[in-house]
């Protein structure tokens, strides 16, 4: 005698199991029947929970994977912002220190287009001083260092700020230099 049952999953068929008797033909009675299909529900559930498992700890080895190198990401962003800190702002500080020396006229007179090109320089680098700070603030929010503060400015200094740059930039180049916006009283947050 031979009884197949099917096993069914969730997920559909999983297999079959086959049950036999080579000595005793028509041997298998409805209640064999009834218990072969639940040994085979059983089964079912086993293969699909061991399949599940071994699904779930995939998962955590490439969590595992994923979170040593999200480690090794921050500690090169901290290494990163370290180098920041240090290596561009210290320059920066002596180009700032030597242009207000200049412009204080330590070292003799300036003319006005000297005067102007030095507070155009010692401008450029206090900007991008602030935008290094920026980023550094940034991160100090990120990591809950620093409190958000939030400030009300007015864009038409912020306007005539960008202006002033890109006028000086472009006169500095031959260019004519054209600037419009909308004007904004109230400040903004």
């Amino acid at each position: 005698s031979l009884m197949a049952v099917p096993m069914i999953g969730k997920t559909g068929a999983i297999g079959m199991i086959m049950f036999m008797d080579f000595h005793h033909p028509h041997r298998f009675t409805r209640e064999l029947a009834q218990r072969a299909e639940i040994l085979v529900q059983q089964a079912a559930i086993a293969i699909q929970n061991a399949r599940f498992f071994g699904e779930l700890e995939e998962r955590r080895e490439t969590l595992e994977i994923l979170n040593r190198q999200l480690t090794q990401a921050n500690k090169y962003k901290d290494e990163f912002l370290g180098i920041i800190s240090h290596e561009l702002r210290t320059p920066l500080n002596v180009i700032t220190g030597s242009t207000d020396l200049l412009l204080g006229n330590f070292l003799g007179e300036l003319t006005a287009e000297q005067r102007r090109t030095l507070q155009m320089a010692s401008k450029n680098a206090a900007d991008l001083l602030g935008l290094i700070n920026g980023i550094l603030d940034l991160y100090r929010l990120q990591i809950g260092e620093r409190p958000v503060r939030v400030e009300e400015f007015h864009m038409e200094d912020l306007c005539a700020e960008i202006e002033e740059s890109f006028r000086q930039t472009a006169q500095e180049k031959g260019l004519s230099f054209t600037w419009r916006y909308e004007r904004i009283v109230s400040p903004l947050r």
